[in-house]
């Protein structure tokens, strides 16, 4: 009677645990649907801090963050590097995209499972966070999704050292065309030096 008991509770737990993974893929084919994205954006940070712009994001490997405030704060990514540039201390620094939780949203076709370790799976009746660790940065990635439209509303990002930033969006274009070809490159200013 305890073997079957134990299989019992075996079996259902392991129903349990592979349906976040079943609903996990699901949502990957619904967000590799969308190529490119443009909306407005909200940016919480740790230290209590608003700030908002515009998001671009073109798949694969390109976004720009177009801060309205603090006015001149870009982050942007060609494919290869992401640069963010601070107007305050006027300085640009640049990143290899890979080694940012940016690339897990930025590669030619999602597939999270195999770049981060799924840690959590939420769904009510307005939201679905999904919250993933990165394999090559250990940052927790928390993707909001709208459960009817299986659109990506934000997420929000916590590094090793606990500091978190959360982007909110709002009115979302799905794929628009991007007609300028300079939007997601980063043109050098006098002022600005390589970190």
């Amino acid at each position: 009677m305890k073997l079957l008991m134990v299989g019992i509770l075996l079996c259902c737990s392991l129903v349990y645990a592979s349906a976040p993974h079943e609903r996990l893929a699901s949502l990957e084919k619904a967000l590799d649907s969308v190529q490119t994205l443009e909306a407005d954006f909200v940016q919480k940070n740790s230290d209590g801090t608003v700030f908002n712009g515009k998001i671009f994001l073109s798949r694969p490997g390109k976004i720009k963050f177009a801060y309205e405030t603090p006015k001149g704060m870009v982050i942007v990514a060609d494919g290869k590097n992401l640069v963010y540039v601070d107007p305050s201390v006027h300085q640009a620094t640049y990143l290899d995209l890979e080694t940012t939780p940016a690339s897990l949203l930025l590669d030619k076709h999602l597939d999270f499972r195999e770049h981060a370790t799924l840690i959590s799976f939420y769904e009510t009746k307005g939201r679905i966070e999904v919250c993933l660790r990165t394999y090559k940065t250990s940052h927790h990635l928390t993707l909001f999704i709208d459960p009817k439209t299986k659109m990506l509303q934000g997420w929000k990002t916590k590094d090793p050292q606990g500091n978190e930033v959360e982007i909110s969006f709002s009115n979302i274009k799905r794929n628009p065309v991007f007609c300028d070809e300079t939007l997601f490159t980063f043109k050098k200013q006098k002022r600005l030096k390589k970190a």
